[in-house]
Parts: structure tokens; sequence; C-alpha cells
């Protein structure tokens, strides 16, 4: 029985203009409506206590001023009423539903969804098929709350009472104070699959999957990213973490998918290809080295031949020479900074020993690269200083070059 506000009159007036509105019909989502036709209205009072005795909601009212016998007072001029026995099809045409309430002719029950669990609805009203007490096929669904102040309708697929496809629920609730006033908003209540082997895949809102048994029971929590495939002789294949792999009816591990295992020996075969290929590579790189090396061996042994023949067949003025790094550091406490620069010896050829075992030179220049740094240079102890005659072995000795 709908709990709404209710005006109500008694006697044969009070009947009379009901069965005036009723005879008027009323429109599709309208209630049907009640006029005074010249008389003085009608009494509050007797109005609700007339419709509760009835069973009929007032929606919409009117009123005027009466006055009689010098008293002015107001009553009601108009309004608008519905038997209580037509509210769910007066809610059901605000729906827009296609089946039409004259073929919502069938109840059963069915489970929806809601939150983390499934809930059950029984004796809803429905426009397709019931099997074994359970909304099945293709139809409209209309459902309320005890009171019947919100009442919930979609159009939908059943499969032995479970939602086939994607749910979208359509919520009406009565607006308070006037019940002639239907509010909705619009609910997803998530996806559930073909029951296969008595369970069926679902998820929440585009969100994991799981599975419900095909009485309800939510048997494998939604937490795979994808169902491969659905449950058959009592194994299913899901997708989470990267791989496909089997799981029985507790939601247990048995084992890779064929597929996964597939790809894994792919995976396997790749990464050994490419391990094969980094090795090679690495031989190469080896390889082109050692050439390198050698090449670069053969090239300095060669310059030192060269060198060396040079310095055997080197004659009395010809220009002979060695460089040596240096490094000067200054700075006080702790600030310091240190200058490299280079200092280079060019010498003179005087005589020649035993083809070029031993060479008398005379120092004809010392230079520095830093014109701010000087150090005087020498080898084996032995002082280089502009001027100087000194007796030197470069066949043995790599740091005198010949020009």
């Amino acid at each position: 029985m709908l709990m709404l506000l209710a005006l109500c009159a008694g006697g044969m007036a009070q009947d009379k203009i009901f069965e005036e509105g009723l005879a008027n019909g009323r429109t599709a989502k309208k209630f049907y409506v009640a006029k005074n036709k010249g008389g003085k209205g009608y009494s509050l009072e007797k109005l609700m206590e007339y419709a509760r005795k009835h069973d009929y909601v007032i929606g919409a009212t009117k009123y005027k001023d009466v006055s009689r016998f010098g008293d002015v007072y107001t009553a009601v001029d108009e309004f608008t009423f519905l038997p209580s026995s037509e509210y769910k099809k007066f809610v059901y045409e605000s729906t827009g539903m296609r089946a039409g309430f004259s073929n919502m002719t069938q109840r059963g029950s069915c489970w929806l969804l809601s939150g983390d669990k499934f809930l059950k609805f029984e004796n809803t009203l429905w426009s397709g098929k019931v099997f074994n007490g359970r909304l099945d096929g293709e139809g409209d669904l209309l459902w309320s709350d005890d009171k019947e102040i919100i009442f919930h309708a979609a159009h939908a697929k059943f499969q032995n009472g479970l939602p086939l496809g994607n749910l979208v629920v359509y919520t009406f609730k009565v607006k308070m104070g006037h019940p002639d006033v239907v509010q909705f908003n619009k609910g997803d209540y998530g996806s559930v699959g073909t029951l296969s082997d008595g369970m069926a895949r679902f998820n929440i809102q585009e969100g994991k999957w799981g599975f419900v048994t095909s009485d309800g029971v939510i048997a494998i929590s939604p937490i795979y990213e994808k169902i491969v495939k659905d449950f058959s002789n009592g194994r299913a294949e899901v997708f989470s973490d990267a791989k496909e792999y089997i799981i029985d009816k507790k939601g247990q591990y048995i084992d890779l998918t064929a597929r996964q295992k597939q790809i894994n020996a792919q995976e396997e075969a790749k990464k050994k290809q490419e391990e094969l290929k980094r090795q090679q590579e690495e031989r190469r790189k080896q390889l082109a080295q050692e050439q390198e090396r050698i090449e670069r061996q053969r090239r300095a042994a060669e310059a030192e031949k060269i060198r060396k023949e040079k310095f055997r067949n080197c004659e009395p003025g010809d220009r002979v020479y060695f460089s040596q790094d240096w490094q000067r550091t200054e700075g006080w406490l702790w600030f310091r900074e240190s200058h490299n620069y280079t200092m280079r010896v060019v010498c003179f050829v005087e005589q020649n020993y035993k083809n070029g075992e031993r060479l008398q030179i005379r120092v004809g220049s010392v230079e520095s690269s830093n014109k701010d740094y000087y150090s005087t240079p020498e080898i084996d102890g032995i002082k280089y200083n502009k001027g100087d005659v000194v007796w030197i072995r470069p066949l043995d000795d790599t740091r005198w070059q010949i020009e």
C-alpha cells in the first residue's frame, strides 16, 4: 500500500466526482482528473477520508475560497487521483519500456548484481517467459520496494534468473508530497555472461571478472582481467598478470593454457635467439678489437723500425728531439690549481758512433709549451740545458725522435 498524502470525501458527492474522473479516463503518465462543476468545492478532510477508505492516491490539488453564511473557507476545487491498483502501471508508463504494461503478466525471481554480491528479487513483474519460477528470455522487468515508493525497471535478457550481457537499470522514485511526479536515474549493474557448466562470468562496471553460479552465488571473486574461455568440464581459462591459465570451480590454479605454453616457448626461443645474436655480436666486437690491437702493434713496430733506421743513418747536423710532460700545482689553503705543460728539447747530431748505437748531440733549444712555466728536462738523471753536449743511446730509448 502506498504511504502517500491522501485526501478523502464522503457521501454521494464524492462517489460521483471520482466516478466521473474515472469515466473520463487518463492519458499515459498522468493521473485521473476530478473537477468541481459549479459547486462550492469539497472539504479537504472528507476527501482525505474517502480516498483512504477507497484506496486512492491523490496527486496535485487546486483550491478556491468559498463563502458560506458569511464565513470564508478554502475548499478543493480540482484534484488528480489514481487507484492504488493502477500505480505500477502509471510508473511503468514513465519508464518508456517497450513491452506495454498489459504484457507484464508474468512474475518470477531473478538475481541482480548489487555492489559485490548478487541479490535475489522475488515476484518481479516480467513481460517475458518464466522457467522454473525464474525469469528467462527477453523482456521488460519491473519491481519496487515494500512501500512502493521506489521502483526499478529494465529491458533485459535473462537465463535461469541471471541477466545476460550488460544490464542498465532505471530507478524511479516518487517525489515526496507529489505522487504523480516520478523522478529517475540510471545505474550500471555490471555484465553477466552465458551460463556454462553451471557457471557464468561477470564483471562489475567494466572492472575485473569473476564467476557466479546458476543460483546467484559468487563462486570466484572478480580478480581476473579477462575470461578467455568459460567453464567446461569443471575448468575455465582466465587471463591475469599477463598470463593465461586454467582454474577449477574454486578458482584454484591448475595449469597454464596450451596457448600460454606456446607463447612462453616462443618467448624463450626468442630470448635464446637474442642471446645468441648478442654473443655473436660480442665475439665480432672482440675480434675487431683484437684485429685493431694487432694493427696498432704492427704500425708501432713499423714506426719503431723506421725510427731506428733513421738514427742509424743520421749525419752530423740532423735534428733530434724529445718531449717531457710536467705539472705545476699552486694555491693557498683549500684552493689549489694544477697547470700542465710540456718541455720540448731540440738537439743537433755532432757524431754518429757505430750506426746510431751512440750519438753525440748538442742541445740547441729547450722550450716550454706554457710561457709562464719552465722546468729543466732530464733523462736518466742527465739535465738538458741549451749548449750542453751529451751522449745518448737512441736505438733503445723510444723517447728520442729524429726529424
